[in-house]
């Protein structure tokens, strides 16, 4: 069984076209110049695929020898045009399952990628559904190239596959697609449905589910289908790619009313058939020529009928091109205006300016090549056209240079929904030397801003002597962490307008400076605005870092770049405290030689940065100002200012009851269901809330929020466990240095796995499995638990996390067009991130306190897995105290001083010690069983994600 697909063109959602075979109008020979440039019209219009020696390519009158020829010269056409990746799918019927066969093999040699077929029908009295069947799964189960079922009935004496059939035919590894010409939208839905088929916004399983008409775009789209594979798509490339876009792009009114001008245009192609379509091509585009014989050539009429028919769809297809592609909110009404009853389709100078093509109808086609003047309506294009150009001039239209950023296919054929009028540029591939010097610079940020996150830890008390403000303490790490978190989610859709080196430049910028007034300040308020700034910086660095990643290299080398940048990041977090507490005490300087040291290193990376990225920014022709949703920037910074302000003031700064927290985090629920509904409508969203909610994505985010919610709790109550068995703090800290080990181990591992194998699923559930077998360590521990236990339980937890990590945010980036990486990676990390920083906060605010161990009840605040466990954890501790000593004299006062100072320990009454610590272990055992839990609730999270393609090169559309 032939199954191996490594190296094979994917098929992308999109329109396809079932190209022409040329031949010479006085020898009938096949005509392979005319073929090459026609199938370079044709993508460079903005197909995604074509399909040779289909029903129109006139199979049935071409040898086998000509079947291979055309092929080749298609191959090579698309290759010399820049469009390498296109796949072509060949149309590769013979009569016998051996003949299909052996055809298959030969188009495999010519550079086909996909095998259509229909079902046998010569000898169809003698046949019945389980031959057919038979017959498909024979020629698969040794076809080289993948087979995509042709269910046309007009064209095998009637037969018609149900959909039944087809399901079970789909689910043959070999089998990839059906294309429906044969009307039935029902059957369309239901195979569509049954094999979870790729759609514009779902990878699905990767099946096909194609259209077979131009006029059943809508009703493909509608029903789940994948693309379109239309006749006349030969004609009208561009209509049938804009009446596609539009639906993508959420405009269904406009997308079924010009569908509606382009069915009147494509009936008369359907008419006259084969004719009929190379006679239009002829008129509009100065080559075409006509079918073999026995085919009839048209006469004068019917000539005339197709140049009448088709010439509504001809004039606005033309004008699209023509127009400025900047202006499209009476689309609506002038398609509508365009289809009503009684309406001639015509459409005046005054209104047909108003239209906005996509990017795919502004490129301009090739040349005719021939040597008389062109007579292809676009090449009559003017050069200077502007809105107010008549429909028909005399030169060519300016093209867009489809090689301004180094590749011939750098600009995305197709706008998503989340990005109305932007056209995504792809960066050029770059070597491994480059690659390696951007992201190098990339990371430098990273290190230095997890080293910032942590740095105060050390530096929080000797500050807030100094400026002899005990407040400024807590305000210290707060103000960093809101200004980073709430940075990050914006970060993303800024830098798709802007672009990520600009993004760098002034995130390193705004870091430095923040640290440079840190390192100047002379009061309390203007340490805190320092933190702030530093904080909005470091939330770019950190973020642009990511979003580099995905722009410079292919998705199946994407895991091990996430890899490095997790151990930077992770070293640097581990690394602050110690390089604060450091400089603070052998430094002249003190605390304020931490700061203004990272400001030389961190313009330097600005520098490098400014001249090194050359990743090109989505384009538009609207302004900067009018493409930025200031909206939901608002909201979203608003809700996370509100929900952290909140989280970290309650039970820190001041109590749980005090108006700030009791405000705030009520606030922050009416600012997210103010920020859901806001930008679910956006035409330009921050954050995109219906991709949030597709099955991967909103999988993935919870896999991270729970994995966080049990790495955070994990790490402030192991530390504490370990302490009332007597471990000093320091020694406690070394039992956790396995979990960061872990966690750089973890992410480079996944990196490299998924760079092996393409594959990402297992290795998820292995990780969580992993990662619940550390947390089961933790339910294990007593208090006869010997030391190592405890680190190996660290270890198996931080590299099931980070391998986590690096898997969901690979399996999030692969879910989603290209063009929307970045919004993406803002939001499934906004959370997680915040909950991260949330805890470090917690731990900075505590391990300032040098006079007792940290209040429990006064850390509830920081995390809500943190909340939970610490109720657990007080709660239980609380009952089993008086369980043991609530009726000993003076017990109130004495339990009360255990729960809130571990030194207590150290002064318990006679007979009070070996009770102590069994109810701590108790109270203990209950938070672990809540880590497991949530670990549990993680790996059937993990479990819903959907193995979607990772990519091998930067278009997406190529893959080993």
């Amino acid at each position: 069984m032939v199954t191996n697909n490594a190296g094979r063109r994917a098929l992308p959602c999109g329109i396809y076209a079932p190209t022409m075979t040329f031949f010479d109008p006085e020898t009938e020979d096949i005509d392979i110049p005319t073929i090459k440039k026609h199938a370079q019209r044709l993508v460079q219009s903005g197909l995604v695929g074509l399909v040779t020696l289909g029903s129109n390519g006139e199979a049935v009158h071409c040898t086998r020898e000509e079947k291979i020829a055309v092929t080749k010269a298609t191959r090579e056409a698309l290759d010399e045009a820049g469009f390498a990746s296109t796949p072509i799918i060949f149309g590769g019927t013979e009569g016998s399952v051996r003949g299909t066969i052996e055809l298959s093999r030969l188009a495999f040699d010519a550079g086909a990628d996909y095998n259509m077929l229909l079902p046998p029908s010569y000898y169809k009295p003698q046949m019945d559904a389980e031959s057919v069947y038979d017959y498909f799964v024979a020629v698969a189960d040794k076809s080289p190239l993948p087979v995509i079922i042709y269910n046309y009935p007009g064209a095998v004496s009637g037969t018609d596959l149900d959909s039944d059939t087809l399901l079970k035919l789909a689910e043959h590894p070999n089998i990839v697609g059906t294309k429906f010409t044969c009307g039935n939208t029902g059957k369309l839905t239901r195979v569509a449905l049954g094999t979870d088929a790729k759609t514009p916004s779902s990878q699905g399983s990767g099946y096909m589910a194609f259209g077979g008409m131009c006029d059943f775009t809508v009703q493909t789209l509608a029903s789940g289908g994948s693309g379109i594979i239309a006749g006349g798509a030969n004609v009208l490339p561009k209509l049938c790619t804009r009446v596609w876009d539009l639906w993508v792009q959420g405009k269904t009114d406009e997308a079924i009313a010009l569908q509606k001008v382009l069915s009147r245009g494509d009936w008369p192609l359907t008419k006259a058939a084969i004719a009929g379509t190379k006679q239009a091509i002829q008129t509009y585009y100065g080559y075409g020529g006509y079918p073999r014989q026995p085919l009839k050539r048209l006469d004068a009429a019917q000539v005339t009928a197709i140049q009448d028919g088709t010439r509504d769809a001809i004039e606005l297809r033309c004008r699209l091109t023509l127009i400025h592609p900047s202006r499209s909110q009476l689309l609506s009404s002038l398609l509508i205006q365009l289809t009503s009853p009684g309406v001639e389709a015509f459409v005046d100078e005054t209104t047909i300016w108003l239209l906005s093509p996509t990017l795919s109808d502004t490129m301009s086609e090739p040349s005719s090549g021939s040597s008389s003047a062109p007579t292809d309506v676009e090449d009559a294009s003017a050069s200077n056209a502007s809105e107010r150009t008549p429909l028909l001039s005399s030169t060519k239209a300016a093209p867009i240079d489809a090689h301004q950023n180094g590749s011939p296919s750098s600009v995305s054929a197709t706008a998503t929904a989340a990005n109305d009028e932007e056209r995504t540029v792809l960066s050029e591939e770059l070597s491994f030397t480059r690659i390696a010097l951007i992201m190098g610079t990339s990371w430098v940020g990273v290190f230095l801003g997890a080293t910032d996150s942590t740095i105060i830890a050390t530096l929080s008390a000797p500050i807030s002597s100094e400026f002899k403000s005990l407040s400024l303490l807590s305000w210290l790490a707060t103000a960093y962490l809101i200004s980073n978190a709430a940075c990050q989610p914006i970060s993303g859709r800024l830098t798709d307008i802007f672009g990520r080196g600009p993004g760098l430049v002034v995130s390193n910028i705004l870091f430095a400076l923040g640290n440079l007034i840190c390192g100047i300040a002379r009061d309390e308020y203007v340490m805190i605005l320092g933190r702030v700034v530093a904080g909005i910086g470091g939330g770019g660095l950190m973020s642009i870092s990511t979003f580099l990643g995905s722009d410079l290299i292919p998705l199946r080398q994407r895991g091990v770049i996430q890899g490095v940048g997790n151990v930077c990041y992770g070293s640097g977090a581990m690394l602050g405290g110690i390089f604060g507490g450091l400089l603070n005490d052998h430094a002249k300087m003190g605390w304020r030689l931490a700061f203004l040291i990272q400001v030389p290193p961190v313009l330097l990376s600005a520098i490098f940065a400014a001249i090194l990225i050359r990743v090109p920014p989505k384009q538009s022709d609207k302004s900067f100002i009018a493409r930025i949703d200031f909206g939901g920037v608002f909201l979203t910074v608003s809700f996370l200012v509100l929900l952290l302000l909140g989280l970290n003031s309650g039970g820190n700064l001041v109590p749980w009851t005090h108006p700030l927290p009791l405000t705030t985090i009520p606030l922050a629920v009416v600012t997210l269901v103010a920020f859901v509904v806001w930008e679910s409508r956006a035409r330009q969203p921050i954050i995109p809330v219906k991709l949030i909610v597709t099955r991967t994505i909103l999988s993935a985010c919870a896999c991270n929020l729970l994995c966080t919610m049990v790495v955070m709790t994990a790490l402030f109550y192991v530390p504490l466990y370990l302490q009332v068995l007597g471990d000093t703090a320091t020694t406690a800290g070394l039992r956790i240095l396995p979990s960061p080990v872990g966690v750089s181990i973890g992410s480079v591992g996944a990196g490299y796995i998924m760079k092996r194998t393409g594959r990402y699923f297992w290795l998820g559930v292995s990780s969580l499995v992993l990662f619940t077998v550390g947390v089961v360590l933790f339910t294990m521990q007593t208090e006869a638990t010997p030391s190592w236990l405890t680190s190996l339980a660290f270890l198996f937890v931080g590299g099931g996390y980070g391998s986590t990590l690096t898997m969901t945010l690979l399996a999030c980036i692969a879910s989603v067009d290209h063009s929307q990486q970045a919004v993406v990676t803002s939001a499934t990390c906004m959370f997680s991130t915040a909950l991260f920083l949330s805890r470090q906060i917690i731990l900075i605010i505590e391990s300032a306190n040098t006079n007792t161990t940290p209040d429990l009840a006064r850390s509830l605040g920081g995390t809500v897995g943190i909340t939970i466990g610490s109720a657990i954890y007080q709660n239980l501790l609380k009952a089993r105290l008086w369980e043991r000593f609530g009726h000993l004299p003076g017990a109130a006062e004495k339990i009360q001083r255990i729960r809130d100072d571990l030194d207590e320990l150290k002064h318990l009454p006679e007979g009070w010690h070996d009770g102590v610590v069994a109810s701590f272990m108790e109270a203990f055992k209950g938070v672990w069983v809540f880590l497991l839990a949530l670990s549990v609730g993680a790996l059937f999270s993990i479990s819903m994600i959907r193995q979607h393609t990772l990519h091998t090169t930067l278009d997406r559309r190529s893959n080993e």
